[in-house]
């Protein structure tokens, strides 16, 4: 079990990759400030959770840390809820209500999404960060706020502001530290430590006996793309641990698009010496013992019927099987 609730918002951080290890490290630096930073990269990647760990170590981790999912919000709304109204400000408005900014005073604000923000509200924002004072809406008071700001976007702004679609003067106020957050995709050599630390968070909220999980089943996760990234990775242990009854995690409790996945990882030829024809034999090895390991899968390991299913015989199975010492026992 981890220790203090931070320590889970660092999985997704144990790394032994080189770039992301730099990354890692520059939010370390930038943690101890007030610059705010702009997270970017794809749904998935750890945005809302790198966004909480940079507040808990920063000198506000004891101040409120208060997250707003900009694309969840109606456009209607989106400038009551996230920067107040008073009392009769508009029909509804029954009683004064803070918004999220007043909210998050001397504390953090983490804007999701924030490329949905509509552009009405991307002016008020503006005029926040540059004055560091709400305006209710209804209002004529001023309310000073002390805030950083951390917002994130697995759109490009870049490519939302030459659309005119967001404010080019509200993405350079906004992108004071800059951080992409890689695809898991581009980190395969971390998905081992990310599945161990994934199985200690989870493994007790069902009194799982689940501890590890086995070779060819990690086999199979490090060869899948993982479109999801790490939250399609946390939703897929979580699944196999609910499934499991025994203390390691097997191919039979992975998800069949992922067993049945052929995955062929093609060396690159600006790191490697091999000639084309080797690098075909690599490719024609990958891929043999993917399709068999699927397909022995899917039918619990009957040599007849999986030597049907793959169109050759029982001989040749059987000796296909030797050769990527696929056994048989563990398809049952």
């Amino acid at each position: 079990m981890f220790k203090s609730r931070w320590e889970w918002y660092k999985v997704g951080m144990e790394t032994t990759s080189d770039i992301f290890t730099q990354i890692v490290k520059n939010l370390e630096k930038v943690s101890s400030t007030n610059a705010n930073v702009y997270l970017a990269g794809e749904t998935g990647t750890g945005k809302s959770r790198f966004a909480k760990w940079i507040h808990e170590q920063s000198p506000r981790k004891h101040r409120p840390f208060v997250s707003v999912n900009c694309g969840a919000l109606p456009e209607s709304l989106i400038e009551s809820e996230l920067f107040g109204y008073e009392k009769g400000a508009f029909t509804g408005a029954l009683q004064t209500k803070i918004g999220k900014f007043e909210a998050a005073h001397t504390g953090t604000i983490f804007l999701d999404e924030i490329g949905t923000m509509p552009l009405s509200a991307q002016v008020t924002l503006l005029s926040i960060i540059q004055d560091r004072v709400i305006t209710r809406i209804g209002g004529n008071t001023e309310h000073p706020i002390d805030i950083r700001i951390i917002s994130a976007s697995n759109e490009d702004l870049n490519t939302l502001c030459e659309k005119q679609l967001f404010r080019k003067d509200l993405f350079f106020r906004l992108n004071v530290f800059p951080v992409t957050l890689p695809p898991l995709r581009e980190r395969h050599r971390d998905i081992p430590q990310l599945i161990d630390e994934t199985i200690q968070h989870l493994a007790p909220r069902y009194n799982s006996p689940v501890t590890t999980i086995s070779a060819d089943a990690l086999q199979q996760l490090c060869n899948y793309e993982w479109p999801g990234n790490i939250r399609e990775l946390e939703n897929i242990i979580e699944r196999a641990i609910i499934l499991c009854s025994s203390s390691t995690i097997e191919i039979e409790h992975l998800p069949a698009d992922i067993t049945h996945a052929i995955v062929v990882k093609i060396p690159d030829p600006s790191t490697t010496k091999m000639t084309l024809k080797d690098t075909r034999n690599v490719a024609i090895d990958q891929a043999e013992r993917s399709y068999l390991n699927a397909a022995l899968t899917q039918h619990k390991g009957k040599i007849n019927k999986t030597a049907h299913y793959a169109g050759i015989t029982t001989r040749q199975l059987h000796k296909l099987m030797k050769k990527h010492t696929l056994e048989k026992n563990k398809f049952h």
